[in-house]
């Protein structure tokens, strides 16, 4: 990871000697033009992507009767030294009908560091292709709202690449995407203290219906790093449609174990003697998850037997009518569809006639001036706090957005 950010940072660099003087150059009457740090960014993120790079504060509430998400999947081991992922409580079941409102506040950053521009397009004036490099990072946090407000994790993702667009009217991307779950301090430890789980000793247990398990840990969402590749298209009817592919790079690091392909590649130095990314993940690295080598083999023929890649598809519609001396009014829908819920997110399970898991997210709302947007949207998928991937729900939310 530290090649590609110092290649960036000395790219930035020497941009930023050449381009000090201004902050664009043209030449060849206008048919090629250079520009340091941009003001905007040549591929649109989707509005309604929980996880793009934008800044909000959303209250988000529970729809449809869905149940708070109260457990978290569990690692732990039997007498006989084999695993198993176990859905325990943080807390008792035991909110009332008003306890269903949470908050998100999510910080983005989304940065086009450099752009060239060449060619004129007739019909529009406008450079017929550009091309500029780019920078996304966002921390998001999901809140209860109620009792104590506490965080149920927070969340990092970041993406570096590069972005084109053509004729102003189709845009491409390709880079490297990352995301990240971690679970709040607060839940962690009313977790440990709910199942009496004791680190006292170097070989914690707990009881689940009277039966004594070793505890491993907890289940964790990383995909470190995807190749993501996008095309937009905006019509000139104010409608833009966008798809995006997400495929792990191998070798690549990807949680849970159960959500690992099969083959893929173990890079890290020392663990030779685990020659696939499943040994490592699911293994008895220090920070493996412990299944025994049986389940591990197991687990990788069965992935074989399946064309499993622990893929991510996006795609959606968003239309977007401009209104003179005020922004605009906006409305999309968005729906993404994650390979790895063929797996059922457990050991064993995966198989290529299980559905891939769909999420779809709608909404709408104002833009005020060039930035600030109130929005209003339903989610209907996995708990928008990574960690939960394995939880479904459905909320409603309504709040402030601004473009990283």
């Amino acid at each position: 990871m530290k090649k590609p950010f110092a290649v960036v940072a000395i790219f930035v660099a020497v941009c930023s000697v050449c381009f000090a003087a201004a902050g664009q150059y043209s030449f060849g009457d206008g048919r090629f033009y250079a520009d340091l740090l941009p003001s905007d960014e040549l591929y649109p993120e989707a509005l309604f992507d929980i996880y793009s790079p934008q800044s909000d504060l959303t209250p988000m509430f529970l729809s449809g009767g869905v149940s708070n998400p109260i457990d978290l999947r569990a690692i732990v081991q039997d007498s006989a030294g084999m695993n198993q992922y176990v859905d325990l409580p943080y807390r008792d079941d035991d909110l009332g009908s008003d306890d269903n409102m949470y908050l998100r506040m999510k910080t983005g950053i989304n940065l086009s560091l450099f752009r060239i521009g060449f060619g004129l397009h007739d019909a529009l004036s406008k450079p017929l292709v550009e091309i500029e490099g780019s920078v996304q990072g966002t921390v998001s946090t999901l809140f209860c709202g109620f009792e104590k407000n506490d965080t149920l994790g927070f969340d990092g993702t970041y993406f570096f690449g590069a972005n084109v667009r053509i004729a102003d009217i189709v845009s491409l991307r390709f880079g490297l995407h990352h995301f990240s779950g971690h679970y709040g301090d607060e839940m962690l430890e009313k977790f440990y203290a709910k199942n009496g789980i004791d680190f006292s000793s170097s070989d914690p247990k707990l009881k689940i219906n009277g039966t004594a398990y070793k505890y491993i840990g907890l289940m964790e969402y990383v995909r470190d790093n995807s190749y993501l590749m996008g095309v937009s298209v905006q019509t000139p009817w104010f409608v833009r449609i966008y798809g995006e592919l997400e495929i792990p790079k191998n070798p690549s690091w990807i949680r849970p174990f159960a959500h690992t392909p099969a083959d893929y590649e173990n890079t890290i130095p020392g663990d030779e003697g685990r020659p696939t990314l499943i040994d490592r993940i699911g293994g008895d690295a220090a920070d493996g998850e412990h299944w025994k080598q049986s389940q591990l083999d197991a687990e990788q023929e069965l992935k074989r037997s399946g064309n499993y890649k622990a893929l991510r598809i996006m795609t959606g519609v968003e239309v977007t009518v401009p209104i003179p001396s005020f922004g605009s009014v906006f409305a999309g829908v968005n729906i993404q569809l994650h390979q790895d819920g063929q797996t059922k997110h457990q050991y064993g399970q995966y198989s290529a006639d299980n559905p891939w898991e769909f999420e779809i997210t709608a909404g709408g709302g104002i833009e005020i001036g060039s930035g600030l947007r109130i929005e209003a949207f339903y989610h209907e998928g996995r708990v928008p706090a990574l960690n939960w991937f394995y939880s479904r729900t459905k909320m409603v939310g309504v709040g402030f957005s601004i473009d990283g």
